[in-house]
């Protein structure tokens, strides 16, 4: 049997990245919409038990992950379905909750130019969604139709390696802002306002990048030194 030949194996790979890519966004777009979708739903139903609490002011809705202080848990019970008996457990790690709260008080200026920081970050970060596969493509492309060793293709990867690595600083960026926000906005009894870390992904994926184009940029290095050598 005739094995598959490199152009072959690097189309494959690129189908593959690709599924794996939009699996990554799809599940974590999917995962934000179900939960935007409930609390909608909860917090709507609240709003029409409750009308007279806002009396007639526009409102805000809030993403703020908490953490309980010392000696507050969050407790609740499950139920063990095998031997159908109830559990008590208290739940310790970082919870995000969505808040609908009324505007009866002028907007803070930092709590405005912190919205604008995170909504910028965020605009960008979808652009850089969008073309960063664009550029991988680009790039294998590149590789099947030329050396590898070409200097082009190393700053191809480069420049992708650093795109990710801004995607990674935007998440952060978008992350400071919300807490900034929220830091200044609410203080909560038995529970402390905490930092939610951005995607790692993109920070590992940034740094990887960052490897392989130094490898093969050694890689050039030497094939050049060869040349000069024969």
């Amino acid at each position: 049997m005739k094995k598959p030949d490199g152009k072959r194996r690097l189309a494959l790979l690129a189908i593959l990245v690709g599924i794996v890519y939009l699996f990554l966004i799809g599940m974590n777009v999917l995962d934000v919409f179900n939960k935007s979708r409930q609390s909608i739903r909860y917090l709507s139903s609240q709003d029409q038990c409750s009308k007279s609490s806002h009396d007639g002011k526009s409102t805000s809705d809030y993403f703020i992950s908490v953490m309980p202080t010392y000696n507050t848990q969050f407790q609740d019970s499950i139920i063990n379905l095998k031997s159908e008996r109830k559990i008590a457990v208290a739940f310790f790690p970082i919870h995000t909750i969505w808040l609908r709260a009324s505007n009866d008080k002028p907007m803070p200026l930092l709590v405005k130019v912190f919205n604008i920081i995170g909504g910028l970050s965020l605009l960008i970060a979808i652009v850089l969604l969008i073309y960063i596969p664009i550029l991988f493509y680009k790039l294998l492309y590149a590789i099947v139709k030329g050396n590898i060793f070409a200097k082009g293709i190393v700053q191809q990867i480069r420049k992708l390696a650093l795109l990710l690595l801004v995607m990674y600083a935007l998440g952060l960026l978008w992350r400071l802002s919300l807490f900034e926000i929220n830091t200044i906005l609410f203080q909560f009894a038995n529970y402390r306002i905490v930092f939610a870390n951005p995607n790692m992904i993109w920070l590992l994926l940034g740094v990887l990048a960052l490897l392989i184009a130094e490898v093969i940029a050694r890689g050039a290095d030497l094939e050049e030194e060869q040349e000069l050598t024969i």
